[in-house]
């Protein structure tokens, strides 16, 4: 126990240190990881893997300020384009889909975490869904 003031003390026993510490790395792994999130960038145009079913492999560094992918899908007349790019900086996740006059129809997805514009649809970081179940568990028990 160490003194702190005059009435205040503070005293971490070895579980809840270890479980301090286990916070810790949880928390330092999350900041890595959401400082340089890798998207994969292609265009169904140039690329025929970068369609659905996707099986490309071309992917970027999208930097710091870039905090998610993005998939955007369009079409008009029976002809489909799919691109897939770094291009969020909100933390949000999902799928807007807007269709216009003469049958042209956008939908553009986010997603935030590595690669998570290889889905024909957004995914959830499982980084980041474990963490959020597993630390509560473990610091409560």
């Amino acid at each position: 126990t160490k003194l702190l003031g005059p009435t205040t003390s503070f005293s971490l026993t070895k579980p809840k240190m270890n479980k301090f510490l286990a916070l810790c790395l949880v928390l330092a792994a999350s900041v890595a990881v959401s400082q340089a999130v890798k998207c994969y960038t292609c265009d169904s145009v140039s690329d025929s893997k970068c369609g659905d079913p996707f099986s490309s492999t071309k992917t970027t560094d999208c930097g710091s300020s870039i905090k998610g992918c993005l998939k955007v899908m369009g079409g008009a007349g029976g002809a489909n384009l799919i691109t897939r790019s770094c291009g969020t900086t909100s933390s949000s996740s999902g799928c807007n889909k807007v269709s216009l006059p003469l049958g042209i129809s956008t939908e553009t997805c986010t997603c935030t975490g590595d690669e998570c514009n290889a889905a024909s649809y957004a995914k959830v970081s499982l980084f980041a869904l474990l963490a959020t179940v597993v630390v509560p568990y473990y610091l409560l028990h």
